[in-house]
């Protein structure tokens, strides 16, 4: 029931932000899938806070977001999408974009961390959304940042500023979809507002498990 409930959410998170949208064929009874959009970077937050407990599933905020990626990864189709993979605080590139690829995007993934030092290990999240415009501008037609961070940023400026210019930059062609890991009202806040910068998709990790 479980593994059930995070396929059906998993697939409606995938649906809303544009990577899975199902539309009827003109043969009856068949189902075809198109992608809504071009592009999609998967946007880690790694800094030393997601090594802390995420209290609704009990397992740390790093290993909930690194097993919300690897299960998302199953259920999106090979539909020509250019992908990446990247981390921030600190920043690193897993993935420069390539054609999207399940296998290989299995394999990446695989590769995330999930233990490192807590203390030492801050978030400048500001910082880690210049790296990612330097992939952005790689990147054409509509495009897709699934970011899954807990918004605690305490270095390197106003990620919400620095969300809002890349807005300004690529207009409606780029959604912030946030998934988050937030256990503090203020990071909750910085999250909530890179979501709605251009209406995209705001979820907690425990919505994708209900």
């Amino acid at each position: 029931m479980m593994r059930n409930r995070w396929i059906k959410q998993l697939i409606i998170f995938a649906s809303v932000v544009g990577l899975l949208v199902p539309a009827l064929a003109q043969a009856a009874d068949n189902v075809v899938m198109y992608p809504k959009i071009s592009s999609f970077v998967l946007f880690l937050d790694q800094s030393g806070s997601m090594q802390k407990t995420y209290k609704p599933l009990g397992k740390s905020k790093i290993v909930v977001a690194k097993d919300i990626l690897l299960r998302m990864n199953k259920e999106i189709p090979e539909l020509n999408y250019m992908g990446s993979v990247q981390l921030f605080a600190p920043d690193e590139v897993l993935l420069d974009p390539t054609v999207y690829n399940r296998e290989t995007f299995q394999s990446v993934l695989e590769k995330i961390p999930t233990k490192f030092p807590i203390f030492g290990r801050y978030t400048p999240m500001a910082p880690g959304m210049q790296k990612l415009d330097e992939t952005i501008q790689r990147l054409s037609g509509d495009i897709a940042v699934i970011m899954l961070s807990d918004g605690e940023a305490n270095r390197g400026g106003d990620p919400v500023a620095e969300a809002t210019a890349m807005k300004e930059k690529y207009g409606n062609r780029l959604c912030f979809h946030v998934i988050s890991l937030a256990t503090k009202a203020e990071g909750e806040k910085v999250l909530q507002q890179i979501a709605q910068l251009n209406n995209c998709v705001y979820v907690t990790a425990a919505d994708m498990q209900n």
